[in-house]
């Protein structure tokens, strides 16, 4: 740890910390006061709230697939807020998980919007981005409270609800699972397979609305699909262990090769299909390959 990292731990407040935010990582970062909250622990006196955007990630080349740029930025953020929470707790500063509070509650008291799709939409970042909380005993100085609303945009548009492959959105008590939902049911449901277009997460109606104009799109995190049938590790390094389970991987792997027609995993797909939670995708891949 810097020096200067040191000397802000010691004597912390708002400004530090947020200071300190840039230095774990996070691009933005604010305090909340906890009266906005119902339940919080008594020695709080913010919710820390940091945002990190992320871009959209391009289509693989042909035998790759690649990987939804949320998940490297979550598992990014988590990391770094575990460090930033253990830090504070050597020097004294009070910091806690936040279990309560939603992030996306948390989040609309810092602006922005709501869309017909649900998500939260940062001003400057749209919706692609993590959101990171944690309990902390610095008070919040500078309290600005906007509250985030649906926004006007969405009056007069549908684009997210036309092109949700499941037709989940016009749901409007959102029972309905979207498509990421179903990628991670065991077994993947017919639907999912069919429009699976990239692992771990779908973002098609946050891709076409005018919201998310801000958004990039990059050349980011593609794997070669017969890499990924010998070894996860690089997956678990990317994305955390909880979503590189093996089940998570290989049926949305097989359906990403399913739909791509990649026929250099016909071997391995063949050697999985007495796997019970995998026969379904299997046959799914036979049906597109044979």
């Amino acid at each position: 740890m810097s020096p200067n990292l040191r000397a802000f731990l010691m004597m912390m407040n708002e400004k530090d910390l947020l200071v300190l935010a840039k230095e774990y990582g996070f691009t933005e970062a604010r305090l909340l006061p906890v009266s906005l909250f119902k339940e919080t622990p008594l020695e709080a006196e913010s919710l820390f709230i940091a945002f990190l955007p992320y871009s959209w990630s391009k289509k693989a080349p042909f035998g790759q697939a690649a990987v939804s740029g949320y998940y490297p930025t979550s598992n990014f953020g988590h990391a770094q807020l575990r460090k930033l929470k253990e830090d504070l707790l050597e020097h004294g500063v009070f910091a806690e998980e936040n279990k309560t509070v939603f992030e996306k509650e948390a989040a609309s008291y810092c602006g922005g919007y709501f869309g017909k799709n649900t998500l939260y939409f940062h001003e400057k970042f749209g919706s692609a981005l993590f959101i990171a909380t944690l309990f902390v005993g610095v008070a919040a100085e500078n309290i600005e409270i906007k509250k985030a609303a649906l926004s006007h945009l969405c009056e007069n548009c549908s684009l997210c609800e036309k092109v949700c492959p499941v037709s989940a959105l016009p749901k409007r008590d959102m029972k309905a699972d979207c498509m990421r939902a179903k990628m991670y049911k065991k077994p993947m449901p017919a639907d999912a397979m069919e429009n699976l277009y990239q692992l771990f997460g779908c973002e098609l109606c946050q891709r076409v609305c005018p919201m998310n104009a801000m958004v990039s799109e990059k050349e980011q995190y593609a794997f070669s699909i017969d890499t990924l049938f010998l070894d996860r590790k690089p997956l678990e390094e990317l994305v955390g262990k909880n979503y590189a389970r093996k089940i998570n991987v290989l049926q949305q792997l097989i359906a990403y090769a399913a739909r791509e027609k990649y026929s250099g995993c016909y071997d391995a797909v063949r050697a999985l299909e007495s796997e019970p939670l995998l026969r379904d995708v299997c046959q799914y891949y036979f049906s597109r390959i044979l």
